[in-house]
């Protein structure tokens, strides 16, 4: 059994692997602008560094050996300060420190845990108890990218209903700011209430996540329902993968100025009008990349619902 593990011993292969970790874990423009699959794919690198490294360190170094709980509490110990290190790090270089990029390299190293401590059965006839142990954990660490992996097939089903609320982890495809989104059910169908708040200059709810190539449809269908006695004056923008690189000018993306009337309404953005709507260059109808509703300097509360995005 020892010798399935004697790659992992070796010095060349353990220096070329942790060069390239290096690179991943501190790279600042792999990811700049790509979907929220890509991220999540790329956070994912967290796991896989992780536990690519601790298989070699639990190879190559005695002291990590995992035959003992004070050595997996080493290696645990170990990790966490490894992990701090690199999420204060990826603040000052301009990569977003995160709680759960923590997570995902406890994941990582539990499961090299895992296949070591299967393999060379340390814990001998506890050894199956505490994998499984380990693996339920990892699992909690990677749960929220599992859940987006998931609305993705179902983003891909939908098409080309943007968003209806009908799936189960379809809120992660909206982003928020001085807002409160929660789903709401609304004669028999759940929708998405949202009370816009005077914390900031702009209140926005934004869908963010959506299928792609829209250039064979003809309109872009927002159906509303202002749940309030009087008018909300809402905007609505659109831009595409490009709207970044030419600064998130206003004149480079797609404005509207709405008065959402008490009751049901549907917004109807003709797509040539989207596609028109750059000052200087044609929009990339099959790049879209967020849709948004918000106000500017709100003075009180405003609620409203989506009920369905879609194209037709």
């Amino acid at each position: 059994m020892e010798s399935n593990f004697n790659i992992l011993k070796s010095k060349w292969l353990f220096t070329i692997v942790g060069v390239l970790v290096f690179i991943g874990l501190f790279s600042t423009n792999f990811v700049q602008g790509e979907t929220r699959l890509w991220k999540e794919i790329w956070n994912l690198g967290h796991l896989f560094g992780f536990f690519i490294i601790w298989l070699f360190m639990l190879n190559r170094y005695p002291a990590f050996y995992p035959d003992s709980f004070k050595r997996v509490g080493l290696v645990i110990l170990v990790m966490l300060a490894a992990s701090i290190v690199i999420e204060v790090i990826q603040h000052f270089i301009g990569r977003s420190a995160s709680i759960w990029d923590i997570g995902l390299n406890l994941a990582g190293t539990l499961i090299a845990l895992s296949v070591v401590i299967y393999g060379h059965k340390t814990f001998q006839g506890r050894s199956y108890g505490i994998v499984i142990m380990f693996i339920l954990i990892s699992s909690v660490f990677t749960w929220p990218t599992a859940k987006i992996f998931i609305d993705e097939v179902y983003v891909a089903r939908q098409f080309p209903v943007l968003s209806d609320f009908t799936t189960p982890f379809e809120l992660s495809r909206w982003r928020k700011k001085s807002a409160e989104i929660t789903l709401v059910k609304e004669n028999n169908l759940m929708v998405l209430d949202i009370v816009l708040l005077p914390e900031s200059k702009y209140a926005s709810v934004a869908l963010s996540s959506f299928g792609k190539s829209w250039g064979k449809y003809s309109n872009l269908v927002i159906e509303l329902h202002n749940t309030m006695a009087f008018d909300i004056p809402l905007e609505l923008r659109l831009h595409d993968n490009q709207h970044k690189d030419n600064g998130n000018q206003f004149s480079d993306r797609y404005n509207k100025s709405i008065i959402l009337t008490p009751g049901h309404s549907r917004i109807i953005v003709p797509l040539i009008d989207l596609y028109h709507s750059p000052k200087n260059r044609k929009m990339d109808i099959n790049n879209i990349e967020s849709m948004m509703l918000f106000v500017v300097d709100l003075e009180q509360k405003k609620r409203f619902r989506i009920i369905r995005v879609y194209l037709q």
